[in-house]
Parts: C-alpha cells; structure tokens; sequence
C-alpha cells in the first residue's frame, strides 16, 4: 500500500486499477486491504479527492455507474478478506457512501449494491 498511495490515498487511477487488480487475483490479502481500496471510491465520491477526480467525469456527492462497477469488482474479489462474506470494515464505508450521497440522484444500480451488500453483512453476521 504504501508503494501506490500517500497520505493514506492511492496515487493514480493505474495504482488504484493495480491494487483493485490485486485483490482481484490473489488468493488471500490482508484484511483491511479491500476496505482501503473502497475507501479510496468514497474519497472521490464523498470529498471529491482522489485519482478517480482526475478527467473531471466524476461528481463529488453522486455515485454514477462507473463507481458502482468498481466498488462492485473490489467486493467481489476474491482476495478480499470476506471473500464471500462482507466485513464489518467494508460496511462501514459503504454505509459512510450511503449517507453522504442519500439525497443524490445516485445511479439506480448503487442501491441494489448497497442493500445487498449489506444484507449480505448481516446475515453472515449474525
């Protein structure tokens, strides 16, 4: 992580492309690794910061297509620590992206992510 971000944010759309690429193929991965690479989507989508900022066709407070697909591919991966499952960690970020965009007209496919995200959640926790 510390190789591709600074100050706790990934450096460039390819580093963040590499480390979504990472939890994508391996086999394991430490256990905040995926809750850092979603963190790095609700930096853009809720402060309007980060490589996915650069080209201008994000809106800061909106989630478009484009960062359901890619928060979709980083809690699909199967390096993740859930795996299967959705972790507390990553819950939490997306609950984070939730409230902060409630009021957005968001892109339809985001509340189907989120609700079954975070069914997901509970019922693995429970």
């Amino acid at each position: 992580v510390r190789t591709v971000s600074r100050d706790g944010m990934v450096d460039s759309r390819t580093a963040l492309e590499l480390l979504v690429h990472v939890l994508e193929e391996a086999k394991s991965s430490p256990g905040q690794l995926s809750a850092y690479a979603l963190e790095q989507v609700a930096h853009a989508v809720i402060g309007g910061k980060g490589p996915l900022m650069i080209g201008g066709e994000l809106v800061p407070g909106l989630i478009a297509r484009a960062e359901v697909d890619l928060l979709r591919r980083i809690l699909h991966a199967f390096g993740g620590d859930g795996n299967i499952a959705i972790t507390k960690a990553e819950a939490e970020v997306l609950f984070r992206i939730n409230d902060r965009t409630a009021a957005a007209d968001n892109d339809p496919s985001w509340n189907e992510l989120f609700v079954k995200a975070i069914a997901n959640y509970i019922m693995c926790s429970a």
